[in-house]
Order: C-alpha cells, then sequence, then structure tokens
C-alpha cells in the first residue's frame, strides 16, 4: 500500500512496535515525530492495521489530546488491545493535529502524495550510503517536479532548503550520487585499514618494548643474584680464615 502524506503536517509517523499478551491479543504503539518547534497537544489520525502481506485487515480511528509532546520530540500513542484483529504492522493518515500555541492543522486531502520510501537495494552502492551518510541514511537522494527526496527518505516540498525531518542540505544530498559516496566509502575504508595497521604496529612496538623489559628486569636480577651469592661466599670465606686464625693463635 502507497505511503500518503500530507507534507504540510507538523507530525510524522514514523513506526509501529506490536505486542501482544499471553492470550494472543495484540497492542500496537505508533510512534511519531514532531517535526516542527511547537509542542504538540492532539493528535487525530486513521489508523490502517496490516496483515503479514500488507493488506488491510481493520482501519481504527485514534483521537488524543492533552499530549504535550515538545518541538522535534517523538512521541509514542497506544491502540488499545481490545478487539482488535490479528495484524503485524499499521499505517497511520493524520486528519488533525493541535499545537499548544492554539493553531491547528487539517488534513488536506488535495495534498496527499504517495510518499513510500524506495530503500536502495542491498549492495555496494547501499553499503557505501550507510557507512558515509549514517544509518538513517536509506536511499540517494532525488529531485521531483514539487518535492525533493532526503537521504533519510524524506519528501520535502521544493521550498524546503532542508530536510524538515534530519536537517540535511539538500544541496549537499542531491550532489551525493553512488559514486560520490563510493569513493568517499574506500576512502574511509582505505584510512580504517591504515588506522587498523598503524594500532597493529604500535601493539607490536609495544609488546616488543614489554619482552625487552622483562628480559632487562630478567637479567639485571640474575646480576643481583650473582653479587648476593658472591658476598655470601667471600663473608664466609672471611669467616673461616678468622677461625683458622684463632685456632692457630691458640695453639
Amino acid at each position: 500500500m502507497p505511503l500518503l502524506m500530507d507534507l504540510k503536517c507538523p507530525v510524522e509517523f514514523c513506526k509501529t512496535e506490536v505486542t501482544r499478551d499471553s492470550a494472543g491479543h495484540a497492542q500496537a504503539y505508533l510512534t511519531f515525530l514532531n517535526l516542527g518547534d511547537t509542542c504538540v497537544e492532539g493528535v487525530r489520525a486513521m489508523v490502517t492495521l496490516e496483515d503479514e502481506r500488507g493488506q488491510s485487515v481493520d482501519i481504527r480511528p485514534l483521537y488524543y489530546r492533552g499530549i504535550r509532546a515538545p518541538g522535534r520530540s517523538h512521541f509514542s500513542l497506544c491502540i488499545a488491545a481490545e478487539r482488535l484483529p490479528y495484524f503485524e504492522n499499521a499505517r497511520v493518515l493524520i486528519h488533525q493535529v493541535w499545537l499548544e500555541d492554539g493553531t491547528a492543522y487539517a488534513l488536506d486531502e488535495d495534498a496527499l502524495m504517495d510518499c513510500t520510501v524506495r530503500e536502495e537495494p542491498p549492495g555496494d552502492a547501499r553499503q557505501a550510503l550507510i557507512g558515509v551518510a549514517g544509518e538513517d541514511a536509506v536511499c540517494y537522494a532525488s529531485q521531483g517536479a514539487t518535492t525533493w527526496i532526503c537521504l533519510c527518505g524524506r519528501y520535502n516540498e521544493n521550498s524546503r532548503h532542508v530536510c524538515i525531518r534530519c536537517g540535511r542540505s539538500r544541496r549537499e544530498v542531491l550532489a551525493f550520487t553512488p559514486a560520490y559516496a563510493q569513493e568517499r566509502y574506500a576512502q574511509q575504508r582505505q584510512r580504517e585499514s591504515e588506522d587498523l595497521e598503524a594500532r597493529r604496529l604500535d601493539a607490536r612496538k609495544q609488546a616488543e618494548a614489554q619482552r625487552r623489559k622483562r628480559r632487562a628486569d630478567y637479567a639485571q636480577r640474575i646480576q643481583k643474584e650473582k653479587r648476593r651469592t658472591l658476598l655470601v661466599r667471600v663473608g664466609m670465606g672471611i669467616i673461616a680464615a678468622a677461625a683458622l686464625l684463632l685456632a692457630a693463635w691458640k695453639k
């Protein structure tokens, strides 16, 4: 199913976490992101519950007031476990948002657009994307007629110069091509390899220095033992000589 969004909505639906009790009753925890700086006070939405194939099994209303979600923060809302059908995931279409400053957002159905994230498929390009851009990067940026897509997968209106979700610059992400990412990733891997080899060399040097110190300490102990043994022998010789002299004098 397509991910329909109104890009002017100040709240973004992020993910669903489904839990089940011992009786198999499901509970959905829906995570949202307040995209603005003003505290969110309430949300009204329609939640589509989906099975493991992504097919709709039920649609439920969601209505919360008194939330008080600070600006630029995530917050979670829950659909109770009672009488919910078996489902694996959920999609949310936000109809209204109330803000703490008294303003409100209402869904403009004519502004709805398909914002389905088309993730980069597994391979070298995806590995380079995540390795250089970060764990939140899911696709390479692209420019459309009215919107541009950020590395994080967020659709943005062309009037925005930075991504409303992650704050990345449009100019920078559009310059972040697969070729650029793979070059940067190769350089990064080379630096990591050189750093690892330098650490290994340093570890070998430290180990060799410790071995030399142990050998020197051992040689020093041997020398001390030899000196002690010599002193003992000299002392015993002096005592023996003195005893002989004393015995001769008595005669």
